[in-house]
């Protein structure tokens, strides 16, 4: 971050809400006056899905995994071959005693699935 007296402090993000960002400064105090530019350099640290699929990738270049024998591959790509069904099987949904106003059937469906015990529930869409 470069102040309009050219003073320039550095951090690390550990937030961001919207179009705002929480910095934690590496050293020093934020300086009076006018914040004039901020310059980000690198990427942020990966969620712990995107390190578990580095570590699949990883583990399938080297030979160590079998994609096709992945259990998220097969559930996902393959659900016929586990017994599970690829489409949302109603009678297997749990009951919901009140539905949120404004949804519509498919949307309940899907809200079904999601608080279900299906170990996977792609949702495509929004909530308008």
């Amino acid at each position: 971050m470069t102040y309009h007296n050219n003073h320039r402090i550095e951090g690390t993000p550990t937030s961001a809400k919207g179009k705002t960002t929480t910095i934690r400064l590496r050293k020093g105090k934020v300086p009076s006056g006018k914040l004039r530019s901020v310059k980000v350099v690198g990427l942020p640290e990966p969620t712990n899905s995107e390190k578990a699929r580095d570590e699949l990738v990883y583990l399938v270049l080297i030979g160590q995994k079998n994609l096709q024998e992945s259990s998220f591959t097969q559930k996902l790509w393959f659900p016929h071959v586990v017994g599970r069904s690829s489409t949302i099987a109603k009678a297997h949904l749990p009951k919901v005693t009140t539905s949120p106003k404004g949804l519509n059937d498919s949307q309940c469906t899907a809200m079904r699935a999601m608080v279900g015990n299906s170990p996977i529930v792609i949702v495509h869409g929004t909530f308008d």
